[in-house]
């Protein structure tokens, strides 16, 4: 159980830098700097998963480890293609939302 809850508590603090990245895109004023930190720590945290041998995203489940990496890509996207990330991050985010069980209103709002 208290591996279950670290895992969640990782796959919502995931969550959450999703949330502060797209908010990053639509602020008044863009910085990048502040994308950078929001979007590391949303890469760094997702790259735990793979060492949880039970976990819903872990090494027994590979496929949606990789799907997650691939929409979680290797940089924030800038310009070009910016509104397909955006999308992205949000099928990220319905994906951790699905595989740990969070409620839509708790993922919208973290």
């Amino acid at each position: 159980m208290v591996v279950d809850n670290y895992e969640k508590s990782l796959a919502a603090t995931v969550v959450h830098y999703i949330n502060d990245s797209l908010a990053d895109y639509d602020a008044e004023e863009f910085s990048l700097t502040t994308l950078a930190k929001h979007w590391g720590e949303m890469k760094g945290y997702s790259l735990c998963f793979q060492f949880s041998p039970e976990g819903p995203l872990g090494p027994n489940n590979t496929a949606d480890f990789a799907t997650l990496q691939t929409l979680l890509g290797t940089a924030p996207v800038l310009g070009d293609g910016e509104e397909d990330y955006k999308n992205d991050l949000l099928e990220a985010r319905t994906l951790l939302q699905d595989a740990y069980g969070f409620a839509a209103e708790d993922v919208e709002n973290w």
